[in-house]
This record gives structure tokens, C-alpha cells and sequence, in this order.
């Protein structure tokens, strides 16, 4: 867990740097260094590269202190003192580790300007109208404008999309793929089985469809088959959270019967714990295979911390989709637009 702290800043440039006590900004075109504080500081001193730039009786946090700074010295290795204490001891300006030309990329990936920018960024903005401004600036018939529409909800125009760029695009998997989403939530399985079988043939294979097979499968009856579909999912796509989720909880339901599958059972369920111990599907799961295994001890442990991850917001939702998917039914997300 981490915490922010927030407080206004006024009368000085930009930033340069922050933390609890000053915020700091090199004035170049000025020649000088200008301080803010949150809250009163006395015996205010300042040192540059070792170089003194003078004391300050006092500052407050409406009344900004400033530095003259040497002629040929516009940053260095800043010590900052204050009620006799260091407040900033660092080299400035900070310079970012790694490669420069990936943080213009990022930088470009946050860019408003473009349709995949107000994607990126949309569902943490304005409560969707940043994605809808996304939806609108995809072609249409493209395959962003048919994801946007459906994570917005919208599912007959995502369906219009899409249908018109796997049309145009057969051999691109991931609009396969989002058909059959859009086709499941319609209530058309077929539909949506053919579009899931289309995906993991194309000639770019979305390998995600493997895990809406498996529901299928889950509902069928078929267990042992929709286990095998999500092993070849985490096959191309280790790390895929949900297929690992859904394969530990099919393990669990062969532990009770049979004895070999008890401890692996465990085993996978611990590992998705340790891996994200806040997901309440996660903890549910290894409630399960606890219980299959016959592990009562293990079992209360995690019925615990069940229990009080649920009270969390969202918790019970995101719980009660993973369980319609351990009985092979797909019940669509929630959208941010049913809170606006």
C-alpha cells in the first residue's frame, strides 16, 4: 500500500522536484532557484555542487523563497536545509532512467489527439466520454471502433464494426474474437462458437478465444476438455490471469475424486494468491481446492480472507463473474456508463 499527499504549490515554475517537505524549481532564464514549502520552515539554507546560495530567515507556504544562482551552474547536487534539518539532498534536475525514446513513446500513447490515446485513457476519464470520443474517431468498420463500442456497452454497433472488419480482415483473430464476445452477450452461442473457432484459426490467432471455448465446454459438462482448451491458452499466453484462475478452479473439482490432483490443486491455487493476494477470485479458489482436498485448517484460512476482501468495493462483483464462469456462463462486465 502506498499514500499520496497532496497540497497547492503557487509563485514558483515547474517542479523539478517534490517530497514531503519543499518543492523545488530550477529558473534557468531567471538565474535563480525557487523554493515552496507546505507549511512554515525556518533557517531556510540552500547549497549547490557545495557552493552556498544563501539562508532564509523564514518561509511560509503563501510567501515562496527564492536563490541566486551562479552563472555557470543551472542544476547540480541540491542540499536544501530547514529547521535544522536536510529537507532535499539529490542531483538535479532528475534525469529518467532508460531509454529517452521510450518515454516519448509513452508520452505519444497519452496523446488525446488520436483515437488509440482517448482509448488508453478513457476509462479512467471523465467516466467514459473519453472512450466515446475514442469510439467516434475510429473508422468505421474498423476493429477499434468495434472494441470501443462494446467495452462501451453498445453491442449492436460494435457487431456492425466488426462484422465489417472481419469482412474486410478474415485472417485478423482478435475481431473474430470480439464478435463472439459481442455474439455471447447477445444470447447467440452459436453465433459466437463459430466466431471463438474462427479466432484461434486465423492466420494471426487470438489464442484469448480458447477461454470462452472452455466456458462452453464448462457448461456442457466437459470439465477435462475445458481444462485442456485453457492449457493450450496459458501455452501461448502464460501469464493470462483468468485462464490460470479458471484452470486451478477445474483442478479443484478433480481433487475431492482423485488424490493426485489434491496437492497440485493447492499448489496452483496458492500460487494465484501469492501472485495477486487482493483478488477475490483468487482467495475463492483456494477456498475450493482447500475444501476439495479436505484441508478444514486451510480451508477457514481462506474463507477469512474471503470474507474480508469482499467487503471491498467491486469485490463481490468481479467474484460473482468468475463464478458464472465456473459454471460456463459468461455474464458481461459492468460498464462505466451505467454510473454516470
Amino acid at each position: 500500500s502506498f499514500t499520496h499527499h497532496y497540497t497547492m504549490v503557487t509563485g514558483i515554475g515547474p517542479a523539478d522536484y517534490a517530497n514531503e517537505d519543499a518543492v523545488v524549481h530550477f529558473d534557468n532564464e531567471g538565474g535563480r532557484l525557487e523554493v515552496a514549502v507546505p507549511r512554515l520552515r525556518r533557517d531556510l539554507e540552500a547549497e549547490l555542487d557545495g557552493r552556498r546560495l544563501g539562508r532564509i530567515a523564514e518561509i511560509r507556504p503563501e510567501q515562496p523563497a527564492h536563490f541566486e544562482l551562479p552563472e555557470d551552474l543551472e542544476g547540480g547536487h541540491l542540499v536544501l536545509r530547514g529547521d535544522g534539518r536536510v529537507l532535499i539532498d539529490r542531483e538535479l534536475p532528475i534525469v529518467p532512467e532508460g531509454n529517452p525514446d521510450d518515454h516519448d513513446r509513452i508520452v505519444s500513447k497519452s496523446d488525446l489527439g488520436w483515437a488509440e490515446g482517448n482509448e488508453r485513457i478513457g476509462d479512467q476519464m471523465d467516466f467514459g466520454r473519453t472512450l466515446s470520443r475514442a469510439a467516434r474517431m475510429y473508422p468505421a468498420g474498423s476493429l477499434g471502433r468495434g472494441r470501443v463500442q462494446y467495452r462501451l456497452g453498445r453491442i449492436d454497433a460494435a457487431i456492425d464494426a466488426l462484422e465489417a472488419f472481419v469482412e474486410a480482415e478474415p485472417g485478423e483473430g482478435e475481431g473474430w474474437h470480439l464478435l463472439g464476445v459481442a455474439r455471447l452477450e447477445q444470447g447467440e452461442a452459436a453465433a459466437a462458437a463459430e466466431a471463438f473457432q474462427r479466432a484461434v484459426e486465423a492466420e494471426q490467432p487470438y489464442h484469448a478465444a480458447f477461454y470462452f471455448q472452455a466456458l462452453a465446454r464448462i457448461e456442457a459438462g466437459e470439465g477435462a476438455a475445458a481444462r485442456d482448451l485453457l492449457l493450450q491458452l496459458l501455452h501461448e499466453q502464460p501469464e493470462h490471469y483468468e485462464a490460470r484462475l479458471l484452470a486451478a478452479r477445474l483442478l479443484a473439482d478433480r481433487a475431492s475424486a482423485e488424490t493426485g490432483a489434491r496437492e497440485a490443486a493447492l499448489d496452483e491455487a496458492g500460487a494465484l494468491v501469492e501472485t495477486d493476494p487482493a483478488d477475490p477470485r483468487a482467495l475463492w479458489v483456494w477456498k475450493q481446492a482447500a475444501a476439495a482436498a479436505g484441508d478444514e485448517r486451510m480451508e477457514r484460512r481462506a474463507a477469512e480472507a474471503l470474507d474480508r476482501m469482499t467487503v471491498e468495493t467491486g469485490a463481490p462483483r468481479r467474484l460473482e463473474e468468475f463464478q458464472a464462469a465456473a459454471e460456463g456462463r459468461f455474464l458481461p462486465p459492468q460498464r462505466l456508463e451505467q454510473f454516470n
